[in-house]
């Protein structure tokens, strides 16, 4: 923030900094030649659709693109409306299903474990309860080229859960209270959420009935819901890892969960430890 005195000595005009952007993103930090140097180099993704279990519009194994850009390119992308593509254009869907990218090479074009071969990058899908606020913060604070953008129902004040998992989870002869809920969000729920955004939720409806079963409905605070992707200045081969391949995805996944724990200080979505994980 720049600081300038007026005319009036009692007086102080402050002046904010220009923000950069590029296309629909905010350039954060400082300029620097590591970086540029970064933007220039080589990085492949797998490109393909994903639309949920069993729909015939995903794309299947061996039908994955592999497309080789300098991180520039992944950057700017291509404006085509709401099919435009690119890490700093953010075109807004209504839902979350569609075109995806695996941040990997692989080999014939198939997404499966032992396919995958080169990683280019750690990604992180982060709607834990961290703040993004405070995860750009950190990265400044690291000096790490990152692109952090917000992801589906980002700011939900809603969580709903599966009732009769609750129960049969808790081992529950009746209903759960708003503890045994909060104790199931800790211990049991495939997301792991901060501790202090499992104490925010406040029940709205214990037991609703839909055609999909039993749900329980939590108002919460709003819950940021964003992912980042940090680039490696050299890409990683999987091979180098270990000998075996689980002792490689083992070693993979200690390698993300360091990323997302250690540095960032966040939990995350444990799927993103799969060396075939889209977003």
């Amino acid at each position: 923030m720049h600081v300038k005195n007026t005319r009036n000595a009692d007086a102080v005009e402050v002046i904010e900094p220009e923000i950069l952007t590029m296309n629909d993103a905010e350039l954060l930090g400082v300029d620097n030649e590591e970086m540029q140097e970064l933007l220039q180099r080589p990085a492949v993704f797998m490109t393909g659709s994903m639309y949920g279990q069993k729909d015939r519009r995903n794309t299947q194994d061996g039908d994955w693109k592999r497309v080789e850009l300098p991180w520039l390119g992944w950057l700017v992308g291509e404006d085509k409306g709401l099919k435009s593509w690119g890490l700093t254009r953010h075109p807004v869907a209504k839902a979350k299903e569609g075109p995806s990218i695996v941040l990997a090479d692989s080999i014939d074009g198939a997404r499966t474990d032992a396919a995958i071969k080169t990683m280019y990058a750690v990604g992180l899908d982060i709607d834990s309860g961290a703040k993004l606020d405070d995860v750009l913060d950190r990265l400044e604070e690291l000096g790490v080229f990152a692109v952090v953008y917000t992801s589906f129902s980002h700011g939900k004040d809603e969580l709903v859960l599966k009732f009769d998992d609750v129960v049969r989870k808790l081992q529950l002869d009746g209903e759960p209270t708003l503890s045994d809920i909060q104790t199931y969000l800790r211990e049991y729920h495939k997301d792991r959420y901060d501790e202090s955004f499992i104490k925010t939720g406040e029940i709205v409806e214990l037991r609703k009935r839909t055609k999909a079963g039993q749900r329980t409905i939590l108002k919460t605070q709003p819950l940021d819901k964003f992912r980042v992707i940090l680039p490696f200045w050299e890409p990683v081969e999987l091979a180098d890892l270990g000998t075996t391949q689980q002792q490689q995805k083992d070693v993979w996944a200690d390698a993300v969960t360091g990323v997302a724990v250690n540095m960032l200080g966040v939990n995350f979505d444990a799927t993103c430890c799969d060396v075939n994980r889209l977003f």
